[in-house]
């Protein structure tokens, strides 16, 4: 693995995700309109950190892999480009 500490920060920024997008459905407040601000923020870091995930991903669908696992990579990447294409909608 190449960057090992993408995986990690990746971790930490779909935690931040998803407890600034909870809190930002649930809180009317205007002066509690932070929460998405910092959600918009981690997204834009996740896209960051996908540029050095790349270089992982690419690298590992090149080897000499059974279907299964390349398949998997694939769904998985196309279920991530759907949702950071929804999220900038």
């Amino acid at each position: 693995m190449r960057f090992p500490w993408a995986n990690v920060a990746l971790l930490v920024m779909i935690g931040v995700e998803s407890i600034s997008g909870l809190l930002g459905l649930i809180t009317s407040d205007s002066d509690l309109a932070r929460y998405i601000q910092i959600h918009r923020l981690a997204g834009y870091g996740i896209l960051a950190i996908l540029g050095w995930k790349a270089f992982n991903i690419t690298s590992s669908l090149g080897g000499r892999r059974k279907i299964g696992p390349r398949l998997t990579s694939l769904a998985l990447a196309g279920t991530l480009f759907g949702v950071l294409t929804l999220g900038f909608v």
